[in-house]
């Protein structure tokens, strides 16, 4: 079984983040209003849920972790690949896609 959580610690991971930053940057995602909902799915076992799940929380943790970066460490060299990523789709977009897929779980539910 793979959890929606080591699908994104790994993802993380990928980009040369450290472990200790790794669970610091999750847990800080967990607390962000597009995280919240996922506090109690991330041990879920991420098959379980649509395809588009993973994704968009990605998209979310992605720009998180930038924030989280210019906090705590701005120097970081794995900055770049996460602000990479992030300028393809904004905030409003990735929330806006958060949004859809609650739908459809709470429609299947």
């Amino acid at each position: 079984m793979t959890t929606i959580r080591a699908k994104l610690e790994s993802l993380l991971d990928a980009r040369c983040m450290f472990p200790e930053d790794i669970k610091q940057i999750i847990d800080g995602w967990l607390e962000t209003d597009t995280g919240k909902p996922m506090a109690g799915r991330l041990d879920d076992e991420a098959a379980g849920y649509p395809p588009t799940l993973l994704p968009v929380c990605w998209m979310s943790l992605s720009h998180y972790t930038v924030e989280w970066i210019d906090k705590n460490c701005p120097q970081h060299w794995a900055r770049p690949m996460f602000a990479e990523e992030t300028a393809r789709v904004s905030r409003t977009e990735v929330q806006r896609r958060f949004d859809a897929i609650a739908e459809e779980l709470k429609a299947t539910s």
